[in-house]
């Protein structure tokens, strides 16, 4: 029953990360936002270490495949899967960490260096350790890494947080400060998670280290909707006034300026060329023609063209 339950928890903690991590791509392919893509670094090799354990939980049995021969490949290529998305992930949200504190540029490349150090530290130790230990048996290489391995590996972001806890007094703007200090609420929980995971749950598919992931997820879910409203959503103080300095500054024409209001209402093509009584051929002319003179791609990006015209 417990671990039908851990099984369960694990469906419903990769539901919430994957998730998270096709808002990001969605979000990133609209506005190519680089605060989108920083967390997608970090959610992308989370969401690929959860499905590897996922379908190492989930998947088909020894039995219901053709060869041991595929068991053995299968479980040899999910053990190099998991070990380097622990690493990525471990890394980047290091990384990040310190890209929100206030450096100085000797500091920074100082800690830039120690993380990219110790990764590569970490993932020869790992390969050296799963390989001595464990080879040819593949399968217990690959139930070793995911339990004890990804455990252990969570370790590593109490130190970051605690560096980020240190000169968290130091931090310059509200956002990246509210920010921080939601990520260091998700991850001290880890220094009480592992010991508990480590005694009680190593062989139960959810652990507990992957609760301060969840919390992290939501965290940046509410972080990315609040950023991305704030940015790319156009507001009634946004309206006149800034659109008179971006046409102005980018040489826009009375027809062009029409449309760029009907676009910021949220009107479609069909019903642009309606109000304005020209053709729907006309009308996409004239919006190529304003994204060219923009360098935006959609309309998301012309918002936010509005929102940082000085």
């Amino acid at each position: 029953m417990i671990f039908l339950v851990s099984e369960i928890l694990l469906l419903f903690h990769f539901s919430i990360i994957f998730s998270l991590m096709v808002l990001c791509i969605i979000l990133f392919v609209k506005t190519g936002d680089i605060l989108v893509k920083n967390f997608l670094y970090l959610l992308v090799p989370l969401t690929v270490y959860v499905f590897t354990a996922f379908m190492f939980y989930f998947g088909p049995a020894e039995g219901d495949l053709p060869k041991s021969s595929t068991v053995a490949a299968l479980s040899l290529y999910g053990v190099i899967v998991v070990i380097f998305s622990i690493i990525a992930f471990t890394r980047g949200v290091s990384l990040y960490l310190v890209n929100l504190l206030t450096l100085e540029a000797r500091n920074r490349k100082l800690a830039d260096i120690l993380i990219n150090s110790g990764s590569i530290l970490f993932i020869a130790a790992s390969f050296y350790f799963t390989f001595l230990l464990s080879a040819p048996d593949w399968q217990s290489a690959l139930e070793k890494v995911i339990n004890d391995l990804y455990v252990y590996s969570s370790l590593i972001l109490v130190l970051p947080t605690i560096v980020a806890t240190v000169y968290l007094s130091k931090k310059e703007g509200a956002a990246n400060y509210a920010l921080l200090s939601q990520i260091m609420i998700a991850f001290y929980p880890l220094l009480l998670f592992v010991p508990l995971d480590l005694l009680f749950l190593r062989s139960f598919p959810f652990k507990l280290i992957n609760l301060s992931y969840m919390v992290f997820s939501i965290l940046v879910y509410q972080f990315i909707v609040k950023h991305y409203i704030s940015k790319y959503e156009m507001g009634s103080k946004d309206s006149k006034a800034d659109l008179e300095k971006l046409f102005k500054k980018y040489d826009i024409s009375k027809r062009e300026k029409e449309i760029v209001e009907l676009l910021l209402e949220g009107k479609s093509n069909r019903e642009i060329a309606e109000a304005l009584f020209i053709s729907g051929n006309t009308v996409k002319t004239h919006v190529k023609n304003i994204y060219r003179k923009l360098e935006v791609k959609n309309r998301v990006q012309l918002v936010y063209m509005v929102k940082i015209t000085p």
